[in-house]
């Protein structure tokens, strides 16, 4: 049977990188390769500004990425969504069953469809996560196999700017001819890599500290309660140091190497 691979393709603002990763029979991941591109003022806060340019970087670590998979070609990506566009607001969703009810998976996906749907001006909704579910009117942790005739769900609907999202599809798909395969949230990815489920549970905030923007998000009770991108980050320390007349390249490995 022919090993599965699959690529994560992240644009950020100051670099972009590709991965490509081997799915195991257990669906766990083990990463073969990391390939990365450097990048200046094509994408800003996380944006993609310049789709040409942007198209010729992604290309060369895709060309990269093929030759440690030869003879194979890379036909589709999944991509991260970040930067300055993307936010986090708070919905709730309400079912009301005809009587007491075991609840089950086609119920709960039905309220995380409806939210999936949730109509926002000029924004595409990436993914809903749960805050809290509760069940006739009691928090309920874990509702799957629970009894009742009620559900209210309260939800985190994440989402980013149309433009952006169109952007990198345009880029992705009509300039390099490869298929998007799925959008997942970089912030979440990172928070499901690098903490733990007790950390979740006591409460801890991640920040991912990038070139332009910062990304925090907030964990309490084992789920995500905020989330929020600052429009600031290394790139700012960066070009402080510029004013002592240095250009950003010499700027940047000065900032590396002395902290």
């Amino acid at each position: 049977m022919e090993e599965k691979i699959i690529i994560a393709l992240e644009i950020g603002s100051s670099k972009i990188k590709g991965a490509t990763g081997a799915v195991g029979p257990d669906g766990a991941i083990n990463v073969k390769a990391v390939e990365r591109e450097p990048i200046s003022d094509i994408v800003r806060y996380g944006c993609v500004r310049n789709i040409v340019e942007t198209a010729q970087a992604v290309r060369k670590v895709i060309d990269r990425l093929e030759l440690r998979e030869s003879p194979r070609k890379i036909e589709g990506i999944y991509l991260s969504i970040g930067g300055r566009s993307l936010s986090s607001q708070a919905a709730t969703i309400e079912r009301r069953l005809a009587s007491d009810t075991i609840i089950t998976q086609e119920i709960l996906e039905d309220i995380f469809s409806e939210a999936l749907d949730y109509p926002l001006a000029d924004r595409h909704v990436i993914t809903v996560t749960r805050r809290e579910l509760y069940v006739n009117n009691a928090l309920t942790p874990k509702p799957l196999g629970e009894i009742g005739s009620h559900i209210l769900a309260k939800l985190n609907i994440i989402s980013c700017r149309n433009q952006p999202l169109r952007n990198l599809t345009m880029m992705v798909e009509d300039r390099l001819q490869l298929k998007v395969m799925d959008t997942f949230v970089r912030p979440l990815a990172i928070a499901d890599l690098v903490l733990v489920e007790e950390e979740k549970r006591l409460g801890c905030m991640l920040v991912d500290f990038g070139a332009e923007t910062t990304t925090v998000a907030i964990y309490k009770n084992g789920v995500l309660v905020h989330l929020v991108v600052l429009p600031m980050g290394s790139r700012n320390i960066t070009r402080d140091i510029t004013a002592l007349n240095f250009i950003e390249e010499q700027a940047e490995e000065m900032k590396k190497a002395g902290g």
